[in-house]
């Protein structure tokens, strides 16, 4: 229902001094992608609250670089794959899709290899 309206609603082509004081297709796209993250963020933090059970540990030094490491891949999908996806989907669902990926790998994938090949004795994340 909320891409319906986003899709249809009138917005708004007030200009001030010649410039359009909003842009109504940046408006749309910024919908998208919000509904974007809101899709993707309910199943993936039910998915890792269910499997991934992630507990942090802590400030340390090993956090720190996978944090640092962790940022590479978020660096890509937040600023390279909406680029990527603009050529096989139109603009708005390109943004959507991006969001999407970029919340399920923060909430769910990262967290998932964090736990999966950093564990201690105790099978705690170090």
């Amino acid at each position: 229902a909320a891409l319906v309206y986003i899709t249809f609603k009138q917005y708004p082509t007030d200009y001030v001094n010649g410039e359009l004081l909003v842009d109504p297709r940046r408006m749309m796209r910024d919908g998208y992608k919000d509904i974007g993250q809101f899709v993707a963020f309910c199943p993936a933090r039910y998915l890792e609250k269910r499997f991934v059970k992630f507990k942090e540990t802590g400030f340390n030094r090993k956090g720190i670089i996978l944090c640092l490491i962790g940022l590479v891949p978020l660096f890509f999908i937040a600023s390279i794959l909406p680029s990527l996806l603009k050529k096989i989907l139109d603009a708005n669902m390109a943004a959507m899709a991006a969001q999407m990926t970029l919340t399920v790998y923060s909430i769910l994938i990262w967290p998932a290899v964090i736990k999966l090949f950093q564990k201690d004795s105790d099978g705690y994340v170090i």
